[in-house]
């Protein structure tokens, strides 16, 4: 007689001898009926058996799962692991070397790192994917280029804008020369377009897995466009959003460990793959035994993988962003643009594209470095 079960775990199969002759010499057609006293007996004894099945397969998962706690601790030596709040940079402390960054960050205010700084910026006005602008702006796929320059300073902006949320953590921020340049398309030239200050705001853990925002906008006071281009920038404020990361003095170590675990994950699946295709028998208490180690090593990396996607968003690699000269901080090297739109009692922030962003001191370093080079 054979129990099977499945509880999540793959089959479980148990044997038990029974008695064949209550089986296989009684006369159970329906010519010559069972006798009742018989047919309890029979239905007695199953039940009896039934049980003991279920007992047997209670102690064989609970033997399966510790040993498979058991290889799971083999799998990760002395390797560690880091949940996602360690990752995610709250106020918890990774383990050991594992330093996120808001840990390791200056004692000192972190925004304020950006002051004083100048950033050469070019917008990139054209449709994106999930804009609410009309269906017509920017469907031939042409883009206007604007560009300009602009010094976050440390003065408070003093006035209120729901984009950058608290007053009072707001700053001011200087456009150079109060204007910007409309780079010149294949109809007509560039030109100049004034305009206003903004401000500027730094909003701490606001970003994807806990990373920090930079936010800051300029306004210009007039329609910028090209002639028979479906495309333009509207008159007014332009709101900017890409990534704040102060650097951390040295890496947290998180991706590389992560790696390691990954790697250690791996040989041991590999591992078990092939004693898998070696093993020869239908069922047995090694091959069940198996197949949950190996369904729980990948269930492992997976984590694992979701771990290090937030891991590399936390910590870029350093060809994603763009650095003050000192090296103190850096912001992605492109964000996302967007203009206020009031439909009837509600405010709508609709996609008018991209904008990539460059250190001034860091352009004006090289340009000298160039002209010294090539100088006689």
């Amino acid at each position: 007689f054979h129990f099977a079960s499945n509880p999540g775990r793959g089959f479980v199969t148990c044997d038990s001898n029974v008695c064949e002759d209550n089986f296989l010499h009684s006369d159970l057609s329906p010519s010559a009926p069972l006798a009742d006293n018989g047919a309890d007996l029979i239905r007695e004894q199953i039940e009896e058996m039934r049980t003991e099945a279920m007992v047997r397969l209670e102690k064989l998962n609970k033997k399966l799962d510790r040993e498979s706690d058991s290889i799971m601790a083999e799998s990760s030596g002395k390797l560690k692991c880091y949940n996602t709040k360690d990752l995610r940079g709250n106020k918890h402390h990774a383990h050991e070397s594992s330093i996120s960054i808001k840990d390791a960050r200056n004692d000192q205010e972190p925004e304020r790192l950006l002051e004083d700084t100048s950033w050469k910026i070019t917008m990139m006005i054209g449709r994106e994917s999930g804009t609410w602008m009309p269906k017509e702006w920017g469907s031939s796929g042409e883009r206007i280029l604007l560009n300009l320059a602009v010094k976050f300073s440390g003065n408070q902006f003093g006035a209120s804008e729901e984009f950058l949320g608290s007053k009072l953590a707001s700053k001011k921020l200087y456009v150079i020369n109060n204007e910007l340049i409309v780079a010149p398309s294949l109809t007509e030239g560039s030109r100049k377009i004034s305009v206003k200050n903004g401000g500027w705001r730094v909003l701490l853990g606001e970003g994807p897995a806990g990373t920090d925002l930079l936010r800051f906008f300029v306004e210009i006071e007039e329609k910028a466009e090209h002639k028979g281009s479906d495309v333009y920038c509207p008159k007014g404020r332009i709101y900017c959003t890409c990534g704040y990361f102060p650097a951390t003095g040295r890496p947290s170590g998180i991706k590389e460990s992560i790696r390691k675990e990954q790697e250690a994950i791996n040989r041991r699946y590999d591992f078990l793959k092939r004693e898998e295709e070696e093993d020869t028998s239908i069922l047995s208490l090694r091959k069940i035994t198996r197949s949950k180690q190996m369904f729980d090593l990948l269930n492992e990396n997976q984590k694992l993988t979701e771990r290090m996607r937030e891991a590399r968003i936390q910590e870029p690699q350093k060809d994603m962003l763009r650095f003050t000269e000192n090296g103190t901080t850096a912001l992605t090297k492109e964000g996302g643009l967007s203009c206020k739109v009031m439909k009837g009692l509600t405010m709508e922030y609709h996609i008018l594209g991209r904008f990539s962003i460059a250190s001034c001191e860091t352009s004006e370093r090289t340009n000298n470095l160039k002209a010294h080079t090539l100088s006689p």
